[in-house]
């Protein structure tokens, strides 16, 4: 059995071609860490399970939706139902392995992009394609366990709150790296609620090019930090300031909310142009800023990962019972937080906007200010 080695379909090629690029003996590497897992050149070593078959994980009903809507440039069915199959199993495994995670949508979009970067694409015969784990599943499943308690407990909760604190953390970004579009486009006191959907699934729902989504995820293995997300987004802000601060100004007028606009004018022009930004200029300035980093004040929770797993430039090591310990302990404090802040009953409104990107295009026609954004949304 051969790797392929035809003329493939477009969206094959890139698969491949990402598999060139990336270095999966380092994803491996880094992610076994917490583990304490011995990954021997391409050896599929067995993983001891700490969990059980007969456990039933919450919200499996929205994982097999999400599954089901997974994939969905892959053109031919039977390949895009095989890496459905492998996205499902994996994603099952990472829930039975704690209960203290609860699923949200857009992770499955996440943990997609591991089963495309350790899978591989083989040919039987001419008319038989075939998608194969490049690594035992359960290893697998301990890395994107791990990927997950390390850099995503934040989004892993039962309410938004702390994937809110993380987004309210691009206005300080964005005026660090730029205060005069700081200024014009009035960030002061703007929720975020454009860059939910690129946080949470580290930009990896909106249709980017594959290869792009593959250099981000890497950037924030490497760099061991979720951070690189926000500050990516805040860069993208940056790099269309003539047109949005030309677009929000104009604007103004026609709205009361200063707030809804800006977010509208935001992910409009941010969607537009996803795939034809100069990402290598991108990547090139993520890494050249990202040591003012120290410059932002992190008003996250102590549990964060920005404060510990994530942090940028730490040093300190976490093994997975360690991680599990955070990951209860932030539980614990979101629980709290949600019965005494302010902070979650004004979530309801931010959600409602996050979430519902049909409600922004309305809204965008009836002011006819992003006249065409049902388009990308």
């Amino acid at each position: 059995m051969d790797s392929i080695k035809a003329p493939l379909p477009l969206h094959l090629e890139n698969i491949n071609k990402i598999h060139k690029k990336l270095n999966r003996k380092e994803w491996i590497r880094i992610l076994s860490q917490p583990s304490k897992l011995l990954l021997v050149r391409d050896e599929k070593l067995p993983i001891e399970k700490k969990y059980t078959t007969n456990i039933q994980i919450k919200d499996e009903s929205q994982i097999k939706l999400d599954v089901e809507r997974s994939f969905h440039t892959i053109s031919d069915e039977s390949l895009r139902d095989q890496y459905k199959e492998y996205l499902y199993e994996i994603l099952v495994e990472i829930f039975k392995k704690s209960q203290n995670m609860h699923y949200y949508q857009g992770f499955h979009d996440i943990i997609s992009v591991f089963v495309i970067v350790f899978t591989d694409i083989k040919v039987l015969d001419d008319d038989n394609i075939i998608v194969e784990l490049a690594i035992d599943k359960d290893v697998l499943v301990e890395l994107a366990y791990n990927f997950s308690l390390l850099h995503l407990r934040d989004f892993l909760m039962d309410s938004l709150d702390f994937t809110v604190d993380q987004l309210r953390l691009i206005p300080f970004i964005v005026k660090v790296l730029d205060h005069d579009t700081y200024k014009k486009l009035n960030f002061k006191n703007c929720e975020m609620t454009s860059a939910i959907s690129f946080v949470l699934t580290l930009f990896s729902h909106e249709d980017l090019n594959i290869e792009i989504v593959t250099r981000i995820f890497e950037l924030v293995i490497v760099n061991n930090s979720i951070v690189v997300v926000l500050f990516i987004y805040a860069l993208l802000i940056i790099e269309l300031k003539g047109t949005l601060i030309k677009t929000y100004q104009e604007s103004l007028d026609e709205f009361n909310d200063h707030s809804l606009l800006l977010n509208m004018v935001i992910q409009k022009h941010i969607l537009i142009k996803i795939n034809s930004f100069d990402w290598e200029d991108i990547f090139t300035k993520m890494d050249a800023i990202i040591k003012n980093y120290e410059k932002i004040k992190l008003c996250v929770n102590e549990f964060s990962v920005l404060k510990t797993s994530s942090m940028l430039h730490s040093q300190i090591s976490y093994d997975q019972k360690e991680l599990e310990e955070l990951l209860v302990q932030e539980s614990n404090l979101n629980i709290k937080n949600k019965h005494m802040s302010k902070n979650s009953q004004s979530l309801k409104m931010f959600v409602g906007a996050a979430k519902t990107s049909l409600i922004l295009a309305v809204l965008a026609v009836s002011f006819k200010v992003v006249i065409d954004y049902y388009e990308y949304a």
